[in-house]
């Protein structure tokens, strides 16, 4: 009987046991933090496309062969440096041929003035009539506008002659050269000979939000007061290093992209170096200073279909829920987040195994 007495109170405690770990289980503990306002500096990445100061393409302004590439791409060059030389020959004959031209209107303009003098002369003594004079005038005026036309086809020709060496329009690089010797080329070319870029200074172009571009400069009476104060912005480059100059925001555009609904911003780095080059990508690093930032880690944080949520905790008849809250967040770095809107001071949130929960679970809070 003593025996059976025993095994009946082990089989109780046992069940007893297991009910209290079910009981456990329906009501799980987990770390909560009680989160508050703070200063501190969010650096803000926007990917940016780099344009030269200027990337001017060099077309040539006639139609004739490429004769002579007398650069490579990559080369650094001066503005009015010979770049390309066209096939002359025409050219050549057809300055030839105007300069002929314009000798033969200058005999027919010696001819004519000595003729209008000649006859000048009789009309003044009576000898001739004024119609005769006249006729010797008018001839004299064909004879100056013949030699002005003569002069003009040989200007035309001597400066398409010119245009048969092609030389740089400014300071910088060339980039790729998309033709080569033999090519037929001309105003019309699909591509131009190369693009010459002045790469002195580069420019980050970013765009920002509409509601971004007013909160950075609604504190201030103007944009440009705005800029004036605006940071300076660091660069991370493609194999992500910092680049060793730092950048000036030195415009905001005043104009909303319709399709976008972003803002372009220009900012502007030195390039001594040509570290930098036109055409390439990069990521503008842009402080800001937060003074009542709100402040989370990514363990506290799960997303669907891009959007972020939280669990924040909800006091009701004694007992703790957690319910989810979608949160507007921008990464300060790998394992944190600045909340920008859906949180207030002094809420709790669930700090981790949020990927597991069930919205408006009870659970036991661990600070």
């Amino acid at each position: 009987m003593k025996k059976l007495f025993l095994f009946t109170a082990l089989i109780v405690m046992l069940f007893c046991g297991c009910g209290n770990d079910q009981q456990n289980d329906e009501i799980p503990e987990k770390k909560v933090m009680t989160i508050h306002k703070d200063s501190c500096t969010v650096v803000f990445e926007y990917p940016a496309q780099l344009k030269g100061r200027q990337d001017i393409n060099v077309v040539p302004q006639v139609e004739a062969l490429l004769e002579q590439v007398l650069v490579k791409e990559g080369d650094k060059v001066k503005k009015g440096q010979r770049l390309f030389v066209l096939a002359q020959d025409n050219f050549n004959a057809q300055l030839r041929s105007a300069q002929a031209g314009v000798q033969s209107a200058n005999a027919m303009l010696e001819s004519a003035k000595i003729q209008e003098q000649a006859k000048k002369q009789l009309f003044d003594k009576g000898i001739i009539s004024k119609n005769q004079y006249d006729v010797a005038k008018n001839d004299l005026d064909r004879a100056k506008a013949t030699l002005a036309e003569a002069q003009s086809v040989e200007f035309a020709a001597r400066t398409n002659l010119g245009y048969t060496i092609v030389k740089a329009p400014s300071d910088g690089v060339v980039g790729n050269i998309y033709h080569r010797q033999g090519a037929l080329v001309g105003p019309a070319i699909s591509e131009p000979l190369t693009v010459v870029s002045d790469n002195s200074v580069v420019y980050a172009y970013i765009s920002i939000s509409e509601a971004e571009y007013i909160s950075r400069i609604k504190s201030y009476d103007s944009k440009d007061e705005a800029m004036d104060i605006l940071p300076e912005c660091q660069l991370r480059l493609s194999d992500g290093s910092i680049y060793n100059h730092k950048g000036k925001v030195e415009t905001l555009s005043g104009i909303i992209d319709e399709s976008t609904g972003s803002i372009s911003v220009r900012i502007a780095y030195d390039n001594p170096q040509s570290i930098l080059t036109a055409g390439g990508s990069a990521v503008v690093l842009i402080p800001y200073s937060a003074p009542d930032a709100i402040m989370i880690p990514r363990t506290a944080t799960f997303e669907i279909q891009d959007k972020v949520y939280v669990y924040r905790l909800r006091e009701d008849g004694g007992k703790t829920f957690a319910e989810s809250v979608m949160v507007n967040v921008y990464r300060v770095d790998e394992d944190n987040y600045v909340v920008l809107d859906g949180l207030n001071d002094g809420d709790r949130i669930v700090l981790e195994g949020v990927r597991k929960m069930i919205n408006n679970a009870e659970i036991k809070p661990i600070e």
